[in-house]
C-alpha cells in the first residue's frame, strides 16, 4: 500500500445517492469559490457504468443474473472500490497545493455505503485500502427522498437505479459512523438554495477567508 497522502489544500467532499443533486451542487460551489477569488479544483466522479455493463453482460452470457450473482457481492463490489481507489490517486498533486480548495464529487464514503447496501463482508479491508486518503475538512451529504432521486435518474437517461437500490444506498450512508460529522444539505431544494446552504457552512467553519456580497 502507498503511504498516506499528505494534504495541504482544503478538501471538500460531496456525497449522496444518485439523483441527489450532489454533482450540480459541487459545480455551483466551484463557481462560487471562483467568484470569491478562491483557487479551486473540481474532481468529478468517473462513472463505472461501462464496467458494470460489461461485467453484467459477461455474467449473463455465462448463465448468471448479473455480476453479483457471478462473483458474489463482496468481490463484485471490491472491483468497483478498487477502481475508485485508483481514480482518487489523481488528486494527490492537487492536495499538495497550499491556499487551494479541492472539491470531490463522491469520495471514499460512497464505497463504504455501497458495501453496506450490498451486504459485503469486506468493510475492514475497504477501510484499510481507503485509509491512504486524507479526511476531508468538510463533507456534504446531499440528502433526498429516494423516490425523487429515482425519478431524476430516470429522466436524465444515463443510468438505471432502482428505488430499492437507492433506498438501500441511503440507508448505507446513514449507518456509517462518519455520518455524524457530515453536513446534511436538502437535495430536494433548488440548486441555488443548496449551494447557499453549503456556503453558509463554509463561512461558519471559517475554512478560508470569504467576502460577503
Amino acid at each position: 500500500m502507498p503511504k498516506p497522502i499528505p494534504k495541504r489544500a482544503t478538501l471538500i467532499a460531496f456525497e449522496g445517492i444518485d439523483g441527489s443533486g450532489k454533482t450540480t451542487a459541487a459545480n455551483l460551489l466551484i463557481e462560487r469559490l471562483g467568484a470569491q477569488g478562491v483557487g479551486a479544483s473540481l474532481h468529478l466522479n468517473r462513472s463505472l457504468g461501462p464496467v458494470r455493463d460489461a461485467l453484467d453482460t459477461l455474467a449473463r452470457e455465462d448463465g448468471y443474473h448479473d455480476r453479483f450473482d457471478m462473483f458474489g457481492s463482496t468481490s463484485a463490489q471490491f472491483m468497483g472500490a478498487l477502481l475508485k481507489w485508483r481514480e482518487l490517486l489523481d488528486i494527490e498533486a492537487l492536495l499538495a497545493r497550499e491556499n487551494h480548495v479541492v472539491v470531490v464529487d463522491r469520495y471514499i464514503y460512497t464505497h463504504l455505503a455501497l458495501a453496506v447496501a450490498h451486504k459485503t463482508t469486506n468493510e475492514i479491508l475497504l477501510r484499510r485500502m481507503f485509509g491512504v486518503f486524507p479526511t476531508p475538512d468538510l463533507v456534504y451529504f446531499v440528502d433526498v427522498d429516494p423516490e425523487i432521486a429515482a425519478e431524476r435518474v430516470f429522466k436524465r437517461g444515463r443510468d438505471v437505479n432502482s428505488l430499492d437500490f437507492l433506498t438501500r444506498l441511503r440507508d448505507g450512508y446513514m449507518s456509517l459512523p462518519e455520518m455524524r460529522q457530515f453536513q446534511v444539505l436538502n437535495g430536494g431544494a433548488a440548486p441555488a438554495t443548496v449551494v447557499d446552504d453549503a456556503w453558509r457552512l463554509i463561512e461558519a467553519k471559517g475554512l478560508f477567508p470569504v467576502e460577503h456580497g
